[in-house]
């Protein structure tokens, strides 16, 4: 709407990106395909922006379309699994992601104090152009979800604590949650190096998401996510232990 009014390629020359939406006409805003064994739905449209009750009804649609997907329930008659007993979740595993959503919390802190990011909703951050911001969205938010998961599997044992089926080899979840901490805590210090640089840096000039005359801004972001848009560095690393846990917690429900 703006950019009717005060031009889009002057808006395009200020924020260095595309912005006329009329290079879309006649271009497919949603896209179906399949990858593997499942399907992908590929949208330029936000349909999960905040407070947009159409892009919400047409996002509860595709969820309703994807979810006709899922294996089909038992019959009716056929024998269900008998009740399976519980033990009581480690202390250490307990603590460990305690420690981690710590690190997290006070990294997306750091973000908030410089005045580069606010919570948009509970799942992402409103981030300043320039700076990173869905990655560190992923990051606290499957963290957040991991540890809620760990700390509510099922009933509680008789000390209080969260309690798994038996069944369930917790060592291997150790094994990923040590792997997070060895990772997430360096990854946190060093990011909040390079947000609080970040913030020095855009109060004298325009900062590129991707490119930065700064060389220790460069070496942190490359570090940190690699060279490119597409996540790569430091996150790449971090990420895949943290979806291969919360994938298994997510399956054990």
């Amino acid at each position: 709407m703006d950019g009717g009014t005060i031009g889009w390629s002057e808006l395009e020359q200020h924020y260095g990106i595309l912005l006329d939406p009329s290079r879309l006409c006649g271009e497919p805003g949603v896209l179906e395909g399949r990858f593997g064994r499942g399907r992908v739905i590929l949208s330029l449209v936000h349909f999960d922006t905040p407070g947009d009750r159409n892009g919400a009804a047409v996002l509860r649609n595709l969820w309703s379309h994807l979810a006709s997907c899922r294996p089909s329930d038992p019959p009716m008659g056929a024998k269900c699994e008998p009740g399976r007993s519980f033990k009581a979740v480690p202390k250490n595993i307990l603590e460990s992601i305690e420690e981690i959503h710590a690190a997290i919390t006070e990294m997306i802190a750091t973000g908030v104090r410089n005045f580069l990011w606010y919570w948009r909703n509970p799942l992402l951050l409103q981030w300043r152009r320039g700076v990173r911001g869905l990655e560190y969205s992923t990051l606290a938010a499957m963290i957040g979800e991991i540890r809620r998961r760990l700390n509510n599997p099922g009933a509680s044992g008789l000390d209080g604590r969260p309690v798994f089926h038996e069944e369930i080899d917790l060592s291997h979840w150790e094994e990923d949650l040590k792997e997070v901490r060895g990772q997430l805590i360096p990854f946190c210090e060093k990011a909040k190096r390079l947000l609080i640089k970040e913030r020095l840096y855009i109060m004298n000039a325009s900062l590129s998401p991707v490119e930065c005359a700064d060389e220790e801004i460069s070496r942190l972001r490359h570090e940190l996510f690699a060279s490119a848009m597409s996540h790569g560095g430091d996150f790449k690393r971090l990420i895949d232990p943290m979806d291969r846990l919360l994938y298994q917690l997510i399956k054990e429900e």
